[in-house]
Order: structure tokens, then sequence, then C-alpha cells
């Protein structure tokens, strides 16, 4: 086995950070993956199941390597001459799936970097969370075009809901207000859930004769703005999913066939079942079932959430101006990865238990699983490589505002040449947390 070494040199006050080697080989769910994926190679093999696509396969592999020293890491060596102390960092898979290490360090680098260089910090922030109905989670999570029209729509919604808003009710004119988008894939039971998690400016920003800029904040927010709000995107949502042929309108509205199943039937069988929670087995596991898009009914509202036509909004979750832990917290909400180390449960017999962050309406904590698990686990892993607009996993999408000077992101200075991603290691080190050097 070929091993990597890369020698570097540890600047002082990187060195005085404490360094924590993880040992992912002895967590619940590396087991789980590591003792079962063949098993699951071998009865797509045997058509017992649908066959997984590549990219999934490679996800898995890349778990299984990410973090063991014995499949490559790096040599750093500290530059204090009475130290010269050397430690071994493995290298990471960065995959932009389900694995916990290295999408955790994309959410800790992501979030202080919007806190301290992108989001103005006179401004506070409201999360927005769009759901779609169950027939369009599939079709979306693997059609980017479709998604990323959406998410446009959405947030255009989202924002000239605030300029109509302060215009009409606070008399504040040519306000512009700005948000970034997150795409998250899943649920936290791990079904396949596409959902939108919108960080907007809770108001707008005016810009004075003088050139600068002053903002006004939303004084209120009740359950029918949110229903408004909802019902324009719901409007303009459908509008261009009919003008795109992805539903048929009518008296029974149902989804378009869009060749999926034939052209990818792997992917769809895989997608189909992690939406309803089914395993993708047996003579029919090649077929996706018929789809209906809900009939139009009343919509109903209660705390800040709107739903109409399975379509859903919250809106209820803020962060104060100037509260710097409170913003980062809640940028880690929106970007936390799907799946925790310690919410995995072996249980004997191939049974699986996932600990729910939160309680189902019915009272349930948990679910158990056997195959389906590892199943949910491939349907997270994104099939395309993301570009540098919607960069990581959960995808990211900002929409700034137009103004003069911009909102945003903030002058970096001299350091701005290094990224946090070329920096990943120091970052982690110097803001107090498990550093881990990047491959």
């Amino acid at each position: 086995m070929a091993v990597l070494w890369w020698v570097s040199e540890l600047t002082p006050s990187a060195a005085g950070a404490e360094y924590r080697r993880r040992h992912p080989e002895l967590g619940e769910l590396y087991r789980v993956v590591a003792d079962n994926f063949r098993t699951l190679e071998a009865a797509a093999d045997h058509d017992v199941i649908a066959p997984l696509p590549s990219f999934v396969r490679d996800e898995f592999l890349g778990y299984l390597d990410c973090g063991v020293l014995g499949r490559g890491f790096g040599l750093l060596q500290c530059t204090d001459p009475e130290c010269r102390d050397k430690l071994l960092a493995a290298f990471s898979c960065k995959g932009r799936g389900w694995c916990p290490s290295c999408l955790g360090r994309t959410m800790a680098e992501t979030s202080a970097n919007w806190v301290e260089h992108v989001l103005p910090s006179s401004a506070p922030l409201r999360q927005w969370v769009l759901t779609l109905p169950f027939e369009l989670r599939a079709r979306v999570a693997y059609d980017r075009e479709l998604c990323g029209r959406i998410t446009r729509l959405f947030a255009d919604s989202v924002l000239g809901f605030y300029r109509r808003t302060m215009r009409d009710l606070h008399r504040v004119g040519k306000g512009e207000s700005g948000a970034i988008t997150v795409v998250q894939r899943v649920s936290s039971d791990l079904r396949l859930n596409p959902h939108l998690h919108l960080l907007a400016l809770d108001g707008v920003f005016v810009e004075a004769d003088d050139g600068q800029l002053a903002f006004h904040q939303l004084s209120s927010l009740d359950n029918s703005d949110v229903a408004d709000l909802l019902h324009t995107a719901r409007v303009r949502i459908l509008a261009f999913l009919e003008r795109r042929g992805v539903i048929e309108r009518g008296p029974d509205p149902h989804l378009a066939d869009d060749g999926f199943a034939e052209r990818e039937p792997e992917l769809a069988a895989l997608a189909t079942a992690a939406v309803s929670g089914n395993p993708p087995a047996g003579p029919e596991h090649r077929q996706r079932p018929p789809i209906a898009l809900p009939e139009h009914g009343e919509r109903f509202v209660s705390g800040l959430s709107a739903r109409e036509d399975g379509l859903s909004v919250h809106a209820a979750t803020t962060a104060p101006a100037g509260d710097a832990r409170a913003r980062e917290t809640l940028c880690k909400y929106v970007l936390r990865p799907p799946l925790a180390q310690d919410r995995v449960r072996r249980l004997g017999s191939g049974l699986v238990r996932i600990l729910l962050k939160r309680a189902f309406s019915d009272g349930t904590t948990a679910i158990e699983s056997r195959g389906g698990f590892r199943r949910k686990l491939g349907v997270d892993s994104p099939a395309e490589e993301p570009d540098h607009a919607r960069s990581g996993s959960p995808e990211v999408s900002p929409h700034a505002p137009h103004l003069n000077p911009p909102i945003g992101p903030r002058d970096l200075g001299p350091s701005s040449a290094t990224s946090l991603s070329r920096r990943g290691f120091v970052f982690a080190a110097l803001r107090g947390g498990s550093a881990r050097r990047r491959r």
C-alpha cells in the first residue's frame, strides 16, 4: 500500500494549538459501513437491490479511507527550535454527501467566514425554510438545473416580500435585502428530502444621497405574511414547473414522466425508495410508482409557518444583529451535515438505530433499519460536482443585493489571498477546534 508523505512547517501561533487525531475506525458509523458495504455490493450484483451508481460507491470507499493513517497522511513539524515536534495528520476524503468529519469542517469554516466576512453585522438574520411535495423530491434531488431554478424563484419571492413590505408599511423606498440559500438533501431520518434553508437579512438596506447605507429592520412578521409569501412562491414555482413540462395541470394534476427511470434505473430506484422510506428490492425495483400531485386545498398557518399544495414555509428562527455567536450558530445549523456520529447505534442482527435530532409529531425519537440505512446514505451523495457559485455540500447559493457599495463580502485585507479551504488546518486550530489537515 502506497503511503503519501507531506512535510510542512507550522507557524508558532498554530503550533500552540492542540491537535487531536480522530479515530473514525472506532466509531459506530464506520463499523456499520465497513461491515456491510461489501454485502450491499454483493446484493446489487445478484439483482437483489438496485446496483450502486459509481459516484455512490466512490463516496462509500472514500469515507472508509477518511482519517485512517494507513490510507495516507501528512507529516508536520513545528518550526520552534526548542520543540521540533512532529505529528501525523491523516488525509480526508472531502466527501460531499454525508462524511461527518469533512462536512463538519466545511460547516465550521463556512459559517465563520459568513459571520466574519460576508454577512453585515448590523442586520439581523431570519431563516426561511421551504419544503417541497413528496412527489417532486426525487426529481429535484437529481436535476441540478431544476433545483437551481426553484431556489432562485423562492429567493426572489422572499427578497420581493422584504422590498414590498418595507415600502408599503414602513415607507422605506428603494430598499434591498440579501440572502444565502443552502440546499439540504435529506431530513433527520435520512429520507431523501431536498429542502431550502434561506438566510435573509431581516429588512432592507437603503442608500442615502451621500452613498452611505442604512439598514431598516422588519418590525413584525405574522402568520398571514408567511402564508402570503408562500402563495406567491407557490404560484411562481408551479408555473415554472408547468412551463418546463415537469408537471401536467388539469383536473388530475400529475408529475410528467421525464424518462429518468429508463436512463438511470439504479439511481431512480434508490431515489424513489429513499423518499418513501421503502427499500428498492423485488422484481419492480427498477420502476418508479405512479405519482400524482396534491390537489389544491386550503392553506393553514401556525407559528410563523404555512402549507399549501404540498409546499410549506417556516420563518420563526432568527439571529439578532451584533450577536456573533447566535449568528454563527444559525449558520452552522443550515450548513450542518446530514448525520452525526453519535446518532448511529448498532443493535445486532444487522439492525441500525438512527436517533432523530427532534422527535416526530407522533412521538418517534429513533428509527431502525437494516439495509435501508446504507441505501439512504447512498442517495445523499450528490451526483454532480458543484460549481463555484454553489460550492460544497450542502449546496449554497448567494443572493446579494444590488447596491453601491454592495453588501458583503467585506474587505478581507492582505490575508484574503489565502482561502479558508487552503488554510483549513491552521484555521481550525486558531479558532479552538480540533485541527485536522486537509489533503
